[in-house]
């Protein structure tokens, strides 16, 4: 829970939908302490030492960062993805202790990956005509043609855009998307008898 707060939170930031200001960054720091120390606590229950936290947390910083950076679909998938590497911690750790091999491990986690990714398309997708106001370039910017990306960077009419743009065939790329990683993540999780997890994502599939 505290990895997937902190993960929004500075998403919102990152974005500046939420100030940055004394308040913030003392909540923020307090919010990191309190996680460290879960984890920290996690590892002591489990009997395990390993540096997959630091690994973690440089992949998350990286992401973090790249993510105003990204030129294409693909570059703004791989930052979300790093960034998913907090939420993955726990999990990672529990996988680690049960004596997996690192393949499975792997597999384990990147039908975690792809959830997170297809639920942030959808995100994207209830998000477009706030990200268009706001000029945060999201999954759909990058399917876009270049005079309507354009127009997105320097628009002042985001609910004509946004018409616009439901009207072509992003949407219906981005559903192919999301179709796509949820079942290979429900694949993963049959696969390692992970039911409950593998009926969480179906559900999702369902409500979207």
């Amino acid at each position: 829970g505290l990895s997937l707060l902190l993960h929004t939170l500075d998403d919102h930031l990152s974005d500046k939908e939420i100030p940055l200001n004394h308040t913030m960054l003392i909540y923020r720091t307090a919010l990191w302490n309190d996680l460290l120390h879960h984890i920290d606590s996690l590892k002591k229950i489990l009997n395990i030492s390993t540096d997959i936290l630091d690994k973690y947390i440089d992949r998350y910083s990286h992401g973090t960062s790249m993510h105003d950076d990204a030129t294409s679909l693909g570059e703004y998938f791989h930052s979300f993805q790093l960034t998913m590497k907090m939420v993955c911690i726990a999990p990672h750790l529990i996988l680690h202790a049960n004596n997996l091999h690192k393949e499975d491990i792997k597999n384990i986690l990147d039908s975690l990956y792809s959830f997170g990714l297809a639920w942030r398309i959808v995100d994207d997708i209830e998000d477009l005509k706030d990200d268009i106001e706001n000029k945060k370039l999201t999954a759909p910017y990058f399917l876009l043609s270049k005079n309507i990306q354009a127009t997105w960077i320097n628009n002042n009419d985001s609910i004509a855009l946004t018409e616009e743009i439901l009207n072509t065939n992003v949407p219906k790329e981005l559903q192919d998307y999301i179709l796509v990683l949820s079942t290979f993540a429900i694949n993963i999780a049959n696969e390692y008898n992970l039911y409950d997890l593998a009926e969480e994502y179906s559900c999702f599939i369902k409500e979207v």
